[in-house]
């Protein structure tokens, strides 16, 4: 593995490809969009695009955009530290130096300080957008709001600006809303690809079986569960004690961050568990004061309270820096969602590695081992289940499906929620599982004809039909992009009518299919020799054909 320094940071390879990727398509396009699993350093790979646009000469200004004072505060620390150059910080009472000869090359800005006031009052229009060149949108899954758009469209009334945003978590339902915010996506990294490769650790589920948790009356609101409705259901004292209890069993010694409904839902938690062991527990939320919650934080990362429940502000911009040595090693999901985005926001917080695990380890079976031998092996996310009614909550399942089917991942996460009631379930493993059998099973079916043809026919098979057998889900600003000229020329081979029409995923899927079987012809010769075709891919056929003709001539 190549590991590239930018100042006193090191690139790993999926960085430095996402880079080169996002000044590959700002060539063709105004903006792009890089989404990336937390813990997989989104900050880092934007500083560096900073800084290499900077070496370049262009652009003289950047502004970065977020919507939280977290966000800010770190990307401004991290973007002193790989572009070595001067940020400012415009938010609340913070401004931006307006003198001339002070304009930082750089300004980090909330979003909500941008458009603070009414018309040409506001914060906006205290900078001029021919002086920027690059806009970079953190958390860019927030884009589609109606702030952001106005607060972009202001920038890139200067032609010559181009627009990169970030994300962790582009929901499926935000990914068409998205595509008419960013012209192109530039790189996919995503938390399941992240724990494959091993820059994070295994996610494992289980479920608590609460009596009496009952959703079904909860109304829908923006997508997700009502949260007046919610907080009816999650503040009832044997709900909270049904809820509590079993995590305090489950979670044992191990360090656990703990997402709650609301407020009061938050600090009736802490009080329970603080029954368990007195000073165990602490509760954080917007309210709390901002030096307070600092030092909450910090007193968890360092060991001080094995349980912090929070709300909300945990979901991002907050990084456990694992003082103790342990980290996040329990996420306990309190607040049940019907949104993909923000589940996997909240599992986020525990995906990172220790620090010091991965870096440096050039194989990702390398990385998985030391993941697997260091005190922090993976992160367990408890789910608290009941009557949900007529509401598909999310689970872990949904959050690495990705593009799999949703049958494949309904079918895992039924295998899911059966073990996960008795112990922990590697839910990426049992996934996998599930998405093999079901490709021996399409494989099977598919071969299964291709023999009975090929016993009769030179015909050749509609080659679409390996894909219809076992369809995958492409996210919604893939759809439409052509296939390469590459895989052009090798699907023309294919006999393929109008190969033209296919998009990229399409063309490889096609291509897989092709290749892992045999063509007709070749298993009409297989058949002949007694040779069952499911037992070789097109390769091999044709090496026992070549085998087959040499005995003939012989």
């Amino acid at each position: 593995m190549k590991i590239e320094t930018a100042n006193t940071v090191s690139l790993r390879d999926y960085q430095r490809d996402a880079i080169s990727s996002v000044f590959e398509q700002l060539r063709d396009n105004k903006s792009t969009l890089v989404v990336m699993a937390t813990g997989l350093g989104k900050t880092v790979v934007f500083a560096d695009i900073i800084r290499r646009a900077r070496e370049a000469g262009r652009p003289w200004r950047t502004l970065v955009l977020a919507h939280r004072e977290e966000l800010i505060t770190q990307a401004a620390e991290t973007i002193r530290r790989i572009a070595s150059c001067t940020v400012d910080i415009e938010m609340g009472d913070q401004r931006a130096s307006s003198d001339f000869l002070r304009k930082a090359p750089v300004v980090v800005s909330t979003i909500q300080t941008q458009v603070a006031g009414r018309g040409d009052t506001k914060r906006m229009h205290r900078f001029d957008p021919k002086e920027f060149g690059l806009i970079i949108v953190d958390e860019a899954h927030h884009a589609i709001g109606a702030s952001y758009r106005a607060v972009i469209e202001h920038y890139t009334s200067n032609e010559a600006v181009k627009v990169i945003g970030v994300t962790a978590t582009p929901d499926r339902l935000d990914e068409a809303a998205l595509g008419e915010v960013f012209s192109s996506v530039a790189y996919e990294f995503g938390i399941r690809e992240g724990i494959d490769c091993g820059w994070l650790v295994p996610i494992r589920q289980r479920v608590v079986h609460v009596g009496g948790l009952d959703f079904s009356a909860c109304r829908t609101t923006g997508g997700d569960l009502n949260a007046g409705d919610l907080n009816a259901v999650l503040e009832y004292e044997a709900t909270l004690h049904g809820m509590v209890y079993p995590t305090i069993d489950i979670v044992g010694t191990r360090r656990c961050l703990i997402f709650a409904a609301s407020v009061a839902h938050a600090h009736r938690i802490a009080e329970i568990l603080n029954r368990h062991r007195v000073g165990c527990a602490v509760a954080v939320d917007a309210n709390t004061p901002r030096d307070e919650r600092r030092a909450m934080f910090a007193g968890f990362s360092e060991g001080q309270y094995q349980f912090l429940v929070n709300v909300g502000v945990a979901t991002e911009g907050w990084d456990d820096s694992a003082l103790d040595g342990m980290g996040v090693q329990v996420i306990a999901m309190m607040r049940p969602t019907k949104s993909r985005s923000l589940y996997s926001q909240m599992i986020g917080r525990g995906t990172r590695p220790l620090p010091g695990t991965v870096d440096g380890v050039a194989l990702a079976d390398g990385r998985k081992e030391a993941i697997a031998s260091s005190r922090k092996d993976g992160v367990t996310v408890l789910d608290y289940c009941g009557n949900a009614g007529r509401h598909k909550l999310v689970h872990c399942v949904d959050a690495l499906a990705g593009r799999s089917s949703k049958e494949i991942a309904e079918a895992a996460e039924r295998a899911v929620m059966r073990g996960a009631a008795d112990a922990d379930v590697d839910v990426m493993e049992m996934l996998t599982q599930v998405e093999l059998k079901a490709k021996q099973e399409a494989e099977r079916v598919v071969r299964r004809g291709l023999v009975v043809r090929a016993g009769y026919s030179t015909q050749e098979i509609d080659p679409f039909s390996l894909i219809d057998l076992a369809p995958d889900r492409q996210a919604a600003w893939q759809k439409g992009t052509p296939a390469s000229e590459a895989q052009l020329a090798l699907i023309r081979k294919l006999r393929v009518a109008l190969p033209e029409m296919l998009t990229r995923n399409e063309a490889r899927r096609l291509i897989d299919a092709a290749i892992s079987t045999p063509t007709p012809k070749q298993q009409g010769v297989l058949v002949r020799a007694g040779l069952d075709p499911n037992d070789y891919t097109r390769k091999t056929a044709s090496t026992v054909i070549d085998a087959i003709m040499q005995g003939k001539k012989s």
